[in-house]
């Protein structure tokens, strides 16, 4: 089930909606009483008992369900209301309003119950209704007559309701559909294991500054541990975990203007953007890597020394970001056939 839009929240966001139905039909029913409409003044008898029986019943009832008995009452009503009172009122647009409550339906059963709700279908009926109903007025006037400003007075109301209740259901939609995407963005960018960013949401992060020309000066280093398969062979991969762990720890304490990554396995990436001088770069990997090599863990098996392999690169004016990685990792590469536990620039 989603965290966000979760049953309590449906439950909360239609008992506000029922809310507002069961104002509108009591207002519709001194309306309809007014002018002297009396089928409609006792239709809306049955709505207000219907909406008021609802408001009681969501704590127990599936919504799925109230919304459909909800449904089909608003069909029923505008089809009769539009024939009592004729076109000019403006009931029959309450029909394409409908179709955002069904997919708001629709969406809250896909998230809490995995099931479709038909929106799609139910809408295209409402839709043809609509189309429906206004051919027959057009050939036959309605059953009761309504002052001329009092059915433009009405038009107006209507449309108000109607957009204020189509704006809640969106901006509930838009809300809880941003945090979704925003919590499962951020467990897909993060890696779990050392808290850093995966390749993926780095590359995107350096496309990003590539396109605000934030890149120069800019500096990009890949962190290879050496024979980490080794470690993994001999100690197990809960030690190798651990082991990836303190070297993200290492890493973690470099300067603020820096971002970093697991490129993957036992790879990370550091990129800075403090335009420093290139042999200042060089020397600080250099320090870096002599903190990785303090790196030890006492096993019954022996003692684990880390060392670790950087290649260096600084970003090109031109280049694109995977031209640049890309001779980021041929230093790396480099550094592991010449030796390793070396910087390469």
């Amino acid at each position: 089930m989603n965290q966000y839009f979760n049953l309590k929240v449906a439950r909360e966001s239609a008992r506000i909606v029922d809310i507002a139905f069961l104002l509108i039909h009591i207002v519709l029913f001194f309306y309809f009483k007014v002018f002297g409409v009396t089928p409609m003044a006792h239709l809306n008898v049955l709505s207000i008992a219907l909406y008021t029986v609802c408001f009681f019943w969501l704590n127990t009832a599936k919504l799925n369900v109230l919304i459909y008995i909800a449904g089909v009452e608003i069909f029923i009503h505008t089809v009769c209301a539009t024939i009592c009172i004729g076109r000019l009122c403006g009931m029959q647009w309450i029909l394409l309003f409908m179709p955002i409550e069904y997919f708001y339906m629709e969406y809250f059963s896909l998230q809490i119950r995995g099931k479709k709700a038909h929106a799609t279908i139910i809408s295209l009926i409402h839709l043809l209704a609509f189309v429906l109903l206004e051919i027959y007025m057009i050939d036959h006037d309605p059953l009761y007559s309504i002052p001329a400003n009092v059915a433009d007075v009405t038009r107006l109301v209507l449309i108000c309701m109607i957009l204020s209740l189509a704006i809640f259901l969106l901006r509930t939609l838009t809300k809880y559909a941003y945090l979704t995407e925003k919590k499962v963005r951020e467990k897909t960018a993060v890696d779990s294991l050392t808290g850093f960013y995966n390749r993926f949401e780095l590359m995107d992060e350096l496309d990003a500054r590539v396109q605000r020309d934030e890149l120069r000066g800019a500096w990009a280093a890949m962190v290879d541990i050496d024979n980490f398969t080794q470690i993994n062979e001999k100690f197990g991969r809960n030690i190798g975990d651990h082991v990836l762990m303190r070297v993200a720890d290492v890493l973690r304490a470099q300067n603020r203007n820096v971002l970093c990554a697991r490129w993957g396995g036992d790879k990370f990436l550091i990129c800075g953007f403090d335009s420093k001088e290139e042999q200042e770069i060089i020397e600080t990997m250099n320090q870096l890597r002599q903190r990785l090599n303090q790196i030890t863990f006492d096993m019954v098996e022996g003692e684990i020394h880390i060392n670790a392999t950087i290649g260096l690169s600084f970003y090109q004016d031109g280049d694109s970001v995977r031209q640049w990685l890309g001779m980021v990792d041929k230093k790396l590469y480099a550094g592991k056939y010449n030796g390793k536990n070396c910087v390469v620039n």
